[in-house]
């Protein structure tokens, strides 16, 4: 068994990871539509496996990848936690007066929606797309390009 990853383009899903046997990914990948690669993700299994279940020891590579992606740093640092938590003071109005008028909290939600970030499920204050280290540094990770949401629904 090995993880496959589909690549497609446009406004259907950018990548979608899925479990894969000995089932090679479609030729025309680029004319599938989400749904049709959800279905096609789901019917990809190992002989008696069902599409719902895949192995723990499958679960535990896929964790400490996820990990490794959200809490290592591949990249150089891009910018510091205080820089980010200043970014609101030079929007335009009325954003600016709205977020002045507001908690840290919120302004957060505020930014992380007014630049494409998707707040991690296990620590909300953390984007995806970012490792954020224990001294406040933000790096880009693979989900900058390889994460995010879908029809409102996050995936990673």
């Amino acid at each position: 068994m090995k993880l496959g990853c589909l690549i497609v383009s446009g406004s259907m899903v950018i990548a979608w990871f899925m479990h894969v046997a000995s089932v090679a990914p479609p030729a025309a990948t680029s004319q599938l539509s989400s749904s049709e690669l959800v279905s096609q993700s789901r019917a990809a299994k190992a002989p008696g496996e069902s599409s719902e279940s895949v192995s723990p020891a499958v679960n535990d590579e896929v964790a400490e990848g996820r990990d490794l992606i959200l809490n290592f740093r591949f990249l150089p640092k891009d910018f510091h936690q205080s820089t980010f938590d200043e970014l609101w003071k030079d929007w335009p109005e009325p954003l600016r007066s709205k977020a002045a008028e507001t908690d840290k909290k919120t302004r957060r939600q505020m930014a992380f929606s007014r630049y494409g970030f998707t707040s991690r499920k296990d620590d909300p204050a953390k984007p995806l797309q970012y490792v954020v280290d224990k001294d406040g540094w933000w790096a880009m990770n693979c989900f900058a390009c390889h994460g995010g949401k879908v029809g409102g629904q996050a995936f990673e």
